[in-house]
């Protein structure tokens, strides 16, 4: 019940500071404002909910987006661990929360696996 609140309940913020997070990186390579990349972002999920809504999976997006040795591969290749480790860390603080009452320390980033 505890991963299903992570992500009903407390998803929609934890995507939004993902993509807060985002938009920052994207701000300071110096291309565009902050303000504009949230902008872009919201718009990108906005479309991303209407081809879920529409009964693509996951799966699909990524297949009809993702071009082999294209831009979108390279960036899903870039970041394949990524998101396994911020997510096992998120349950496991949650659940660590949930537990105790009380706010925990996180525990110190896993070390990268591979260069």
């Amino acid at each position: 019940m505890r991963v299903c609140s992570d992500l009903a309940s407390c998803g929609p913020a934890f995507l939004v500071a993902i993509c807060q997070s985002w938009a920052q990186a994207a701000a300071q390579t110096g291309s565009l404002e902050r303000s504009t990349a949230e902008m872009i972002l919201k718009e990108m999920l906005i479309g991303l909910a209407a081809l879920l809504d529409s009964g693509m999976q996951f799966d699909d997006v990524v297949e009809k987006i993702r071009v082999p040795n294209g831009v979108t591969d390279r960036g899903i290749v870039s970041m394949e661990d990524v998101p396994l480790r911020l997510f096992t860390r998120l349950h496991a603080e949650t659940a660590r929360y949930a537990q105790v009452g009380q706010r925990t320390s996180i525990p110190a980033p896993l070390p990268s696996s591979g260069g």
